[in-house]
């Protein structure tokens, strides 16, 4: 097959809970004003592209590519774009349910320059491809959501912006708690997680002063005597009580809780929830968030701040994502992060 033949797997026109089709070829996408094509060398899996798959939810149109982080070379870059050039190894989060060009889910892709940074030499794509749409949630969630102030200087310095008070993040070791246990301590807070045993020194090697095991019939007590007046908690998991565990561990008079997903349940008196989408991102109005959290990523990567996801590489590139689905779906995936190879896809 041509080196610029493109090959996706697509979710195609049926009801839910259908498999994707087996790789087939698509369009060589042409980036338009603003955007680059991008090589992908690495795509990596999230929650949200089989819960896409399940539930057709964010899908303009079938057939439809999925999956939003991707690590590659540009191929081509489009009208007006001076950031970066052809040949450069970058890393992108596609906006949610947009346009099937910029699906993760294929050889080649479309990108928003204004949300792609470039790859450290320091990273492999495997890693680096671990990170954007789990940076973006946990970002979102710390900084604007509760107010943290940014740990970057206008002279590009990191540095701590919080002294002595604690942040808890339930979940530590799922894609998004890594990173909300890191950007938390890089922020300067003390930061207690929770995780299952196997996974607690992972957790604590990114940076958490305390792990704590979730399933403790005593977990609430233990985060309170560690943290009595808490104040922020970072709910990663969002589902089966979790939510209702950690505000019950909050003491301080207004508590605030970042959720991946809604929380329809009663709130104490005083506190608030804030949902976080990652894809808010591309929504008009956004632009200053997101100008001011690319620079930080952009320097937490370039200075190796950020520690990736464990790497469960899939065989058969696009051939395996109904694989890795099941797996997400059955919840056999813990402290890792599925990758795929497109180029290695076999058709």
């Amino acid at each position: 097959m041509a080196n610029n033949q493109n090959i996706a797997a697509l979710l195609r026109e049926s009801p839910q809970k259908t498999p994707l089709t087996p790789p087939v070829p698509v369009e060589l996408w042409e980036p338009e004003q603003g955007e680059v094509r991008i090589r992908i060398e690495a795509a990596a899996q999230n929650p949200v592209d089989w819960k896409q798959a399940d539930f057709n939810f964010a899908i303009p149109s079938f057939p439809f590519i999925l999956g939003v982080d991707v690590a590659g070379v540009i191929d081509k870059v489009g009208a007006g774009v001076t950031k970066f050039k052809i040949g450069d190894r970058v890393l992108s989060m596609a906006p949610l349910g947009k346009a099937n060009k910029f699906g993760a889910y294929q050889k080649f892709s479309c990108a928003k320059v204004d949300a792609t940074i470039g790859i450290p030499e320091s990273y492999s794509f495997d890693e680096a491809v671990t990170i954007p749409l789990a940076y973006w949630t946990a970002a979102l969630g710390i900084f604007p959501s509760l107010q943290v102030p940014i740990p970057l200087s206008t002279s590009g310095l990191v540095s701590p912006t919080v002294t002595d008070q604690t942040f808890l993040v339930w979940g530590g070791s799922s894609s998004v708690g890594a990173l909300a246990v890191q950007l938390a301590a890089i922020a300067g807070f003390k930061v207690i997680a929770t995780a299952s045993p196997r996974n607690f020194e992972y957790v604590k090697s990114l940076g958490a002063d305390h792990v704590l095991d979730y399933h403790d019939a005593d977990i609430v007590e233990q985060i309170k005597v560690l943290a009595p007046n808490l104040r922020y908690a970072y709910d990663a998991i969002s589902e089966n009580g979790s939510t209702e565990s950690v505000l019950s561990t909050l003491s301080y008079s207004a508590p605030e809780v970042v959720t991946v997903l809604p929380f329809k349940g009663e709130l104490p008196s005083g506190a608030k929830t804030h949902e976080v989408m990652a894809g808010c991102i591309y929504y008009p109005g956004h632009e200053t968030k997101l100008t001011a959290l690319l620079a930080l990523w952009d320097v937490l990567m370039s200075q190796r701040k950020i520690k990736p996801n464990p790497v469960m590489l899939m065989p058969d590139g696009l051939g395996s994502i109904e694989e890795g689905f099941d797996l997400m779906r059955k919840g056999k995936v813990s402290g890792q992060k599925i990758v795929y190879h497109p180029w290695e896809t076999k058709i």
